[in-house]
């Protein structure tokens, strides 16, 4: 007898532990899954709020022009800004450079610079910046002795860097970094100016490498881009 209440006994808890799995099967496939821009919005948000970090980079591109640079960007509290890099475009050798203060943007190339008024919290722009239009871009806006792209205007704000598609991707290595991709295409102003794809590191959330298309007047530039961040 007391054996037979022993299996009854192992019997109803298997029972109810796989009604207890096939219930939570249920919950996680009733739950609805996240959305593509929303994700991209999770991970800008966890971007601008790293208010304190140097990132390393490297971007290069083909087609209408070949360049390839190397730099640093410092981050201080979100309102200290510095960008630093040099290397060539076409034949000819380079050096740009950028900062922001919180008051004042500077910066351009040796032989000629810029300086503007800092709008409100500039910081969420170069991040959008970086995340929408990559660092190629900021670096040909400095070769050009211009500011990174901000809206400059309320009427600007939506338009300035629009995202108008967004897609993700599997989970892979890339080298030996486990990463997944956000494919995006994005306008700038109202024109539609490139797509890419964007690898996230898994262990970090943060960005690590870039590959993509850049629609200038110079032509079609297939540009890569590789970030290294550390405290």
């Amino acid at each position: 007898m007391k054996n037979l209440t022993v299996c009854i006994a192992v019997i109803m808890l298997t029972v109810i532990g796989i009604t207890t799995d096939l219930l939570s099967q249920q919950r996680q496939q009733q739950q609805p899954r996240m959305s593509p821009e929303r994700a991209f919005g999770e991970f800008e948000q966890k971007l601008y709020a790293l208010r304190d970090y140097q990132m390393t980079f490297s971007v290069g591109t083909e087609g209408a022009v070949q360049s390839k640079f190397e730099g640093t960007v410092r981050v201080r509290g979100g309102n200290f800004i510095d960008l630093s890099a040099d290397g060539t475009y076409g034949r000819q050798r380079v050096a740009v450079h950028f900062n922001s203060d919180g008051t004042r943007l500077t910066g351009g190339t040796r032989a000629e610079s810029f300086e503007r008024a800092a709008p409100e919290d500039f910081y969420r722009y170069f991040v959008q910046g970086l995340t929408r239009l990559g660092l190629t871009h900021t670096v040909m806006q400095l070769l050009a002795i211009e500011p990174p792209v901000y809206p400059e205007t309320e009427e600007e704000e939506k338009e300035w860097a629009e995202v108008s598609y967004v897609s993700t991707g599997e989970r892979r290595f890339v080298g030996n970094v486990e990463a997944f991709p956000f494919g995006i295409r994005y306008r700038v102003f109202g024109e539609a100016l490139g797509e890419g794809r964007v690898w996230i590191n898994v262990a970090s959330g943060l960005p690590f490498r870039r590959e993509g298309s850049l629609r200038l007047e110079e032509g079609v530039l297939n540009v890569v881009e590789h970030y290294g961040f550390s405290r």
